[in-house]
């Protein structure tokens, strides 16, 4: 049972590590296609499969060997086999990263099959718990890389990660039901909106994008509204944290300076997975609503 354990959870790593290569194209071209819609030039339409995968540089379309991940990027040493530029470290980073929760959702829900175990759909529903926060994973690291890059967060990403939680909380695979789930959405989408009105009407300045309120909407939807509280509380922290530092450290940073806060609230939706949102929401000494957070979370 164990050695069966063992090989499900390693094969669901690769499809992390398959499914990281995905996530590559899509930080990649994702805000190069947003930004082709709104252009007025006649070029050829870029889509997440066409053209073919190519070195950035030389613009030499790659073979199949030169894009298994992460073990091309080590058997070439880093290097295009064409004109010998370095390969950015984002591609095996995002690869194994990937690889690393898909394996880490695989040890939390598939690691103790559980004998006569419902079914959802016709698969077996810590399966389909497994799928739903490793995919979820998937789409957090995509969003991370595009917003330090852009200062976007996509709808195209965002939008879908939200139906995944409504439909994930009618399921019963998030711990929580449809109604608190779309309080959850509802409130997190409210709450940064009010913050970002709130900074509009006193500095006149555009505090926050929408992205970052989608976003939130987005956690609410998965973890319901209360566990809300303790993640914007850390992000906002991690994120007044590096500001001050980009401060200190860069002569061309300023107050009106723009900052990407989407990795901030990932980081810290991430930390409160790890720490328990109850956990989290008694150490802010708010133990009764913490009493009444149930979430199924890896």
């Amino acid at each position: 049972m164990l050695s069966q354990s063992l090989l499900i959870q390693a094969l669901w790593a690769l499809l992390g590590l398959v499914m990281g290569s995905f996530c590559n194209v899509v930080i990649l071209r994702l805000p190069k296609m947003m930004l082709e819609a709104h252009s007025e030039e006649d070029s050829q339409a870029l889509t997440l499969s066409s053209p073919g995968s190519h070195c950035p540089h030389c613009k030499t379309p790659l073979k199949a060997r030169e894009l298994v991940p992460l073990l091309s990027f080590v058997l070439q040493g880093g290097k295009c086999q064409h004109c010998q530029a370095s390969i950015s470290w984002q591609y095996p980073l995002v690869e194994g990263l990937s690889a690393l929760w898909w394996g880490f959702c695989a040890h939390q829900f598939l690691s103790h099959p559980i004998p006569n175990e419902p079914l959802l759909l016709g698969i077996p529903a810590l399966y389909l718990c497994a799928l739903l926060w490793s995919a979820l994973g998937s789409a957090l690291l995509c969003l991370t890389f595009i917003d330090l890059a852009h200062h976007l967060l996509p709808d195209a990403l965002t939008q879908p990660l939200l139906w995944a939680g409504l439909i994930g909380a009618h399921l019963g695979l998030l711990g929580i039901d449809l109604d608190h789930a779309l309080v959850g959405a509802v409130l997190g989408y409210a709450s940064l909106s009010a913050v970002a009105l709130g900074y509009k009407l006193f500095t006149g300045l555009e505090g926050m994008g929408q992205g970052d309120m989608k976003l939130l909407a987005v956690f609410g939807a998965w973890i319901g509204a209360w566990s809300l509280i303790p993640l914007v509380f850390l992000a906002s922290a991690l994120g007044l944290v590096f500001g001050l530092l980009q401060l200190v450290s860069k002569k061309d940073m300023t107050l009106k300076s723009e900052m990407a806060f989407g990795p901030f609230l990932i980081a810290s939706f991430l930390v409160l997975l790890f720490m328990g949102p109850n956990h989290a929401l008694e150490l802010m000494g708010l133990r009764d609503v913490a009493s009444q957070v149930q979430i199924l979370t890896p």
